[in-house]
This record gives structure tokens, sequence and C-alpha cells, in this order.
């Protein structure tokens, strides 16, 4: 493989990984909390949401691009059902307002969740025993909500009494703690000390700490405020977590924040790729917004083969047949 081929496909990876950052911090984490602020008119607020539902389109954009540069098994599947789910639904929305709550969509959805998994599954395949581990909550984490989301299919959409089970907010409360902790640790394990790359921590730094640290101090001592929160997650964020959990959920995502931009920052090749795309898979975990649904699960696709794509390229396993 040529180093133009890799070069191409690191702006790429680049690209969407920033992308993913400025939308989730300024569209999925901003409008939720939008309500609570002190001045949610202001012309800063407004810009920050306007750029946030940019970086949204730009998101839907480079996962089809990505899908498709990297040289992995299904990689036309991938990129059919990516490109179709996300621009075909756009359509859809505009002739048949209501296509986002109806069988179609459903169906579209749930072939992404099974996609989703096998893209998963295709990233875990590429690893070693060790690597496997370390991205282990991650992929959990990732697996139930997806699982979960077909099961409020299964129950508000079909009819199916099946209860989900009270346990799965505390095993996804878990597994965010443990795929938290990895991160920050990978985040640091290839760090050099020069200056250019100081700075990039730096400003991860400040940009985990402005994502966090606001909601912690709103909910870290006021019950109210956590109850509140809490469906606030789960409505603009689609994490499923208990009130009580509403600071500690507040914290994680200013580590993953960090743990993202960092890697993203650091100049070692080893971990910069195969373990990005892992933390932007649990971050995607499925929004309850419907039209946000299939860029979360087409976002959860391109991590897994970029992830696929850097650990064959590193160890040389991936080919040219898979074109």
């Amino acid at each position: 493989m040529s180093s133009q081929e890799v070069t191409q496909f690191n702006l790429i990876f680049a690209v969407f990984s920033v992308l993913f950052v400025l939308q989730f911090a300024l569209r999925q984490f901003l409008l939720p909390v939008l309500p609570f602020m002190p001045s949610p008119s202001s012309s800063l607020v407004t810009a920050a949401g306007l750029a946030g539902t940019f970086s949204v389109a730009g998101v839907a954009v480079m996962v089809s691009v990505l899908t498709y540069a990297a040289r992995v098994p299904l990689r036309w599947l991938y990129f059919a059902a990516v490109t179709l789910a996300v621009w075909g639904g756009v359509v859809a929305g505009l002739v048949y307002p209501d296509y986002y709550y109806s069988a179609p969509w459903i169906t579209v959805a749930l072939l992404l969740v099974a996609l989703s998994l096998a893209s998963m599954a295709l990233a875990l395949r590429s690893l070693s025993v060790i690597e496997i581990i370390a991205m282990l909550p991650f992929v959990a984490a990732q697996a139930i909500s997806l699982i979960s989301y077909v099961l409020n299919v299964l129950e508000e959409y079909m009819g199916f009494a099946i209860g989900q089970s009270l346990i799965l907010p505390y095993i996804t409360l878990y597994m965010a703690v443990a795929g938290a902790l990895t991160s920050l640790a990978m985040s640091f394990i290839a760090f050099r000390p020069r200056p250019g790359v100081m700075a990039r921590y730096a400003v991860a730094a400040a940009l985990a700490f402005g994502i966090s640290f606001p909601l912690y101090s709103l909910t870290a001592n006021n019950v109210m405020m956590q109850h509140i929160m809490d469906m606030v997650f789960a409505l603009g964020l689609g994490i499923l977590t208990t009130p009580t959990s509403v600071p500690l959920i507040s914290a994680l995502m200013g580590v993953y924040a960090f743990s993202i931009v960092s890697l993203l920052a650091n100049p070692s090749d080893g971990h910069r790729y195969m373990y990005d795309g892992a933390l932007m898979a649990v971050l995607m975990a499925t929004a309850v917004g419907s039209r946000a649904l299939a860029i979360s699960f087409a976002s959860v696709i391109a991590a897994s083969v970029s992830v696929y794509y850097a650990r064959g390229r590193l160890s040389g396993n991936v080919g040219k047949a898979y074109y």
C-alpha cells in the first residue's frame, strides 16, 4: 500500500473525527442543556449551535467517504447501506414527513443495527488479545446501546411486552467508566513532551473542561437537576443512566472528549486511529432523535471499519483483495 493511500485515509479519518467532536459538543450536548443556560439566546450560543448543525451534515458526508476509503470485507455493502440510509432518509423525509416513524424506516434502522454489530465484530477480529481486552468496554457499551434500541422497537412498534432489565443502565455505566479510564491511559501511552503536542493536549483539556464542568457544577449538589438532566441525557444524547450518576457521566464526557482530541493530536501512529474509532463508537450511543439515528449507526460502522483498516495497515493484513 502506498504512502499516499495511507496519508489520504489518515486525512479523511482526521476530518471525520474533528467533525464528530464538534457535532457531539455543539449539537448533541449543547441543545439539551440550552434551556438551563443563563443566556440561551446569546449570539455565541447560537453560533455554536449552528456550527454543530453543519458538523452533523459534515459527519453524514464523511461516514460514506470513510467507509468507501477503508479496505475491509463487505466494504461495498457497508458503503451502500450507510449512504442510502443517511441520504436516502433525507430525501424520503422531505417527500414523506412521517418517514422516520414508518415501517420502512424501522426496517432500515434494524438493518443498520445489524451491520453496526457486524462491523464491530470485524474490528475486534483484526486485533490482538490485549487490544481486544482494552477495547472491550467500548464495544460492550455500544453493543448494549444497539441492543436496547432493538428492544425498544420490539416494545413500542411491535407490541412485545419485553420489559427491559433495570440493570442495563448500571452495566452501561460501568462500561463507560472502564472505557474512560482505558482511553485516558491510552491517550498518554505514546505522549511525547514536544511543544506542539503539549499545546494540542492543552487544547484538548480546555475543550473537555468546557464540556463537562458546567454540567457537573449544575448537577453535583442539586437532586432536582440530576433528575431533569437524566431525562435530558436520555432524550438528547441517548445515554441511559440513573439521576445520581449524572455528575459522573458529566465528568466522563470530559474524559472522552479529552481522549479523542489528544489521541488525534498524538503523532504516534500505533494508537491514534485504532482506539480513537472505538472512543467515537461508544460516544455515538444510540440517540433517540429519529433523524440522528442513521448518522449514529453509520458512525459506528465508519469508526469500526477504520479500526480494522488501521490494524490491518499496521500489520500488513489489509490488501487489495478487499477492493
